[in-house]
């Protein structure tokens, strides 16, 4: 049911139905908040879960948004790290005439080997890709023709081999982290 709830929201922001909703919040409230919701995780894994960030930290974003991303990202750093911890941290950009700022999660965990992570992750991607594509060709008045993608390989990609994977992921969830960061 979680896979296709993935798979369903990443398809409605791909079709352009996922809108923002831009206001002024306490990014640093949800952060704390939202770390806190997961906090017992990290025990349970003999991980520490540390903030960095000032205590209160006016932004304006669309805090659905910010929440689904940065809680798909505590999420795996804290199901996927085997030792050591996980690190929110968040702030102003450091360029002084920049209107941004950053929320990061760091962990000491084995990280990515290159490519998809996943044959389904990969097939969502090359789809969303042709679907831009043919988007893009529509708009211009174009017809494109989309190639059948050859199927995928059963190397091994995704989280290094030596990570704990109780429940194993499709990497859905790393793409809508992107989709959304890229709509904010």
């Amino acid at each position: 049911q979680s896979l296709m709830e993935e798979v369903t929201s990443l398809a409605r922001m791909q079709g352009g139905q996922e809108g923002r909703v831009i206001e002024t919040l306490d990014a640093a409230r949800m952060l704390r908040e939202l770390a806190a919701a997961m906090e017992s995780l990290a025990p349970e894994r003999g991980l520490a879960l540390t903030l960095e960030g000032p205590h209160e930290f006016a932004v304006d974003g669309d805090a659905i948004k910010i929440r689904r991303i940065v809680s798909n990202l505590l999420l795996n750093a804290l199901r996927y790290t085997i030792r050591g911890g996980v690190t929110l941290r968040w702030g102003a950009d450091p360029h002084p005439d920049a209107r941004r700022w950053f929320v990061e999660v760091e962990d000491t965990g084995p990280g990515f080997q290159p490519g998809p992570t996943t044959p389904l992750a990969g097939a969502i991607s090359d789809a969303s890709e042709q679907a831009s594509d043919v988007a893009r060709a529509e708009r211009d008045g174009k017809v494109v023709h989309v190639a059948r993608a050859p199927a995928p390989s059963a190397a091994p990609t995704g989280p290094a081999p030596e990570a704990d994977r109780r429940s194993g992921g499709e990497g859905i969830g790393l793409s809508i982290v992107k989709r959304l960061c890229t709509l904010l």
